[in-house]
Parts: C-alpha cells; sequence; structure tokens
C-alpha cells in the first residue's frame, strides 16, 4: 500500500497566508476604485453631458447665491445594462485658466457617495455679482470606476439691482401697445463682451444697431 503523500505544516500555513492575502487584495481593490481617482479603466460611463446651471445651460443671470447643478449620464456602450452612477465630484474655477492646477479651484466638492445627477448645491464660498464661472463634473459607475471630466459649463451671477424701473405712462393700460424703449450709447474701445439685461415677461424683443439679439422668440 503506497504511503500517504504530506506536505509540512509550514507549507500549508504559507499557502493560507498567500490565499488570505489575495482574498484580501480582491476586497480592498473594489473599495480602491471608487476612492482613487485615476482608476478610470473600463468605466461603464462616458463623461458627463448636458450640464446645466439652476436648470440653464451657461446662464447669464444666475440669481441664486448657492444655485444647483444638473447633468445626463451616458452608458459608454448601449449593450451594457444596469448602469449607474455611485458618486461624483464636481470643480468650480473662477479662474480664467481653467482647472490646470487646485490653486485656480474655488469649490471642490471631492468624492460624493451618491447617485443623484440633479439638485445637487454649490456650497463653496460666497459667490460675486456679476462674476463669470466654470465647473465640470465626473462620474464613477456601479463597479466603482470614474468617467471622464465633462467638457466645461459656464454660469454668471445675476449683477445687484440698483436702478429704478423704466416704464411707459400708459404700462397699466391693457389696451396700450406694447412701449418702444431706445438707449443711444458710444464705445471707447472694441468690446470683447457685452451682456444686456432685461425684464419683460416674455414679451421683450432685444435689437442692437437695428438687428435682433439672440434667436429666441418672446
Amino acid at each position: 500500500m503506497p504511503a500517504a503523500s504530506s506536505v509540512p505544516l509550514a507549507v500549508l500555513c504559507a499557502l493560507e497566508r498567500h490565499a488570505l492575502a489575495f482574498a484580501l487584495a480582491l476586497c480592498c481593490s473594489a473599495a480602491w476604485g471608487i476612492n482613487n481617482p485615476s482608476a478610470q479603466s473600463a468605466s461603464h460611463l462616458l463623461a458627463p453631458t448636458g450640464l446645466r446651471c439652476d436648470g440653464w445651460s451657461h446662464p447669464l443671470a444666475v440669481s441664486d447665491s448657492r444655485p444647483q447643478f444638473l447633468w445626463r449620464l451616458n452608458a459608454a456602450s448601449p449593450t451594457l445594462h444596469g448602469v449607474n452612477e455611485t458618486a461624483y465630484q464636481i470643480e468650480v474655477s473662477a479662474s480664467r485658466r481653467g482647472f490646470a492646477s487646485e490653486e485656480n479651484l474655488l469649490w471642490n466638492s471631492g468624492i460624493v457617495h451618491s447617485p443623484a445627477t440633479y439638485g445637487i448645491a454649490y456650497t463653496g464660498p460666497a459667490l460675486e455679482a456679476q462674476r463669470a464661472y466654470a465647473w465640470r463634473v465626473r462620474v464613477w459607475d456601479e463597479h466603482g470606476h470614474v468617467s471622464a471630466w465633462s467638457a466645461v459649463a459656464h454660469w454668471s451671477q445675476a449683477p445687484v439691482w440698483r436702478a429704478q424701473w423704466i416704464e411707459a405712462p400708459d404700462a397699466n393700460e391693457s389696451t396700450a401697445p406694447m412701449p418702444l424703449f431706445r438707449k443711444s450709447f458710444a464705445l471707447q474701445r472694441p468690446a470683447v463682451r457685452a451682456i444686456l439685461y432685461a425684464a419683460g415677461l416674455g414679451q421683450d424683443e432685444l435689437l442692437l444697431n437695428g438687428s435682433k439679439v439672440g434667436d429666441d422668440v418672446l
């Protein structure tokens, strides 16, 4: 009768330690993916799109001191099912240099473990009136893999309104025609960007040098 083979006890203990270490490595790698911003391999989510601030795309007059962000998720492939967001990170910059370094950031949400894609409020330092800001977002999928950053979106805070309203003398007459307001001005140097703030309850049309401003109707 052949003698039973035997494995030294020291070898068995070493094998058990290696098996335990491998199991721990697998567990840690799952958690590492969502906590490590560089873990972008094989994400089931593309970069978020449809970025909006307070419900608008690139709004020019946001009056809320804590505007809310919104974005749309996109699966990396139409064959993927059950894809979802498990975390997100938002960055806001007030610098024209964008997001080149941490010094340019006004606010970094950090990695927030949440499936939310709308109603996320800005909670950084106070925003300045008539100041333009830029923001971007990235998300983590159900396996803890991070997407690429979204394209940069922008918004501007509304001005602090101090002027008096100007209205037509017969503005309270329901049968009166819509008033026409004109203002002439001269620029001392070429303009890079100009913003006109107007409120007409959806019944205004803006013209500059006789040409309509924008494509909106009423």
